[in-house]
């Protein structure tokens, strides 16, 4: 949700810069929230998949930011830059709302040893009827 907090700030800070000095903090703190969602991704890639379906999306993150990247640059041929930057930090907001409304992980559950929400968290991302032990 930090990582998520931050690439909304950096984006605005470059929509709203009045001088270089202010793109240039929007994409440092743009870049270093990449660095910890590449990473957080994977770990919630990782706890949250099936193991026959792990390895393929733990494939495509990579592909997806190159393929966001591409987008922006694409949109930034058509509209201001500014605007451009305004729309690059709508994506990160709507994942922010999408993680405060997620579960905690049941791996993070069980070492808590909330095993009670841990199985409820496995019912939510798996599914009634999944085995779980």
């Amino acid at each position: 949700m930090l990582g998520s907090g931050m690439y909304v700030v950096g984006w605005l800070l470059i929509c709203g810069a009045r001088n270089h000095g202010m793109i240039i903090l929007g994409r440092v703190i743009d870049g270093v929230s990449k660095g910890m969602l590449g990473t957080t991704c994977e770990i919630m890639m990782d706890e949250f998949s099936d193991r026959s379906k792990r390895g393929f999306l733990l494939a495509t993150i990579g592909a997806m930011f190159g393929f966001g990247n591409a987008l922006i640059y694409g949109l930034g041929t058509i509209f201001d830059w500014r605007l451009t930057a305004g729309i690059s930090a709508i994506l990160p907001l709507i994942t922010l709302v999408i993680f405060y409304l997620l579960p905690e992980s049941a791996i993070w559950l069980v070492r808590k040893n909330r095993l009670r929400e841990a199985k409820d968290s496995l019912n939510w991302s798996y599914g009634p009827g999944y085995e779980m032990q």
